[in-house]
């Protein structure tokens, strides 16, 4: 199975000022925290028929493309409505490009990503503190220069990937057979399947193209940290 990490998809707006974002500790003992949002709004700028779009490192996807998710059995993720509208820097008018497919903003929903996989992260972070927390194992970290450089994505150098990026490597034995998952490392970069880009294509979806979404190969690892796919 091969398996890809989502780098870039369309942003035509920003999340509303009015959507709450909450830090929670998830772990007790060394007290580590995440934003949490809810009562999510996101805010178009206009709208061309996105179906999978991002904003402040999250990932929102259409109706139509649930329905194809369902439809092909895709795991790892939970969905939760959110709601939408146009901005106000146009006066509320309905801003819609070519390429909608329909004249009312369809159904969005927060793609939240539940599947989990252990990664080989080395060069993509540099240890400020090598100490492990006793519970929940997590160490302080800061993304490399090289892990910054990587994760630029080619809508932002007109179409040209970066140069020799570093490459994302799962290990194959943590991976619980889901669609959808993140690496252990904290980055909002979901790892996705053949299956769900083929739900993409399915719809037409741009793949790694202008205004399109873009990915990048994965490795499959073994416990040597050896590719074996």
């Amino acid at each position: 199975m091969k398996i890809n990490f989502l780098l870039a998809v369309p942003v035509m707006g920003e999340l509303s000022p009015n959507t709450v974002k909450t830090e929670v500790i998830i772990c007790e003992s060394c007290k580590r925290r995440k934003t949490q949002y809810t009562d999510i709004t996101y805010v178009f700028d206009r709208w061309r028929g996105e179906d999978i779009i991002s904003g402040s490192a999250l990932f929102f996807i259409s109706q139509r493309l649930k329905e194809k998710l369902d439809e092909k059995n895709i795991s790892g993720y939970k969905l939760t409505p959110i709601k939408t509208a146009f901005s106000e820097q146009r006066g509320g008018i309905r801003k819609f490009g070519k390429g909608a497919y329909q004249k009312e903003l369809p159904n969005f929903y927060y793609l939240e990503v539940l599947g989990k996989a252990k990664g080989d992260i080395d060069e993509w972070f540099k240890i400020i503190d090598p100490t492990e927390c006793e519970v929940c194992k997590a160490n302080k970290k800061m993304l490399s220069r090289d892990g910054i450089r990587s994760m630029v994505n080619p809508e932002l150098t007109g179409g040209q990937d970066t140069e020799d990026p570093l490459t994302r490597n799962v290990y194959k034995d943590s991976w619980h057979d889901d669609d959808v998952f993140l690496l252990q490392d904290g980055l909002n970069q979901p790892i996705v399947t053949q299956n769900f880009i083929d739900c993409l294509s399915g719809l037409y979806i741009k793949l790694n193209e202008k205004d399109g979404v873009w990915f990048r190969h994965v490795n499959w690892i073994d416990e040597n940290k050896n590719i074996i796919e």
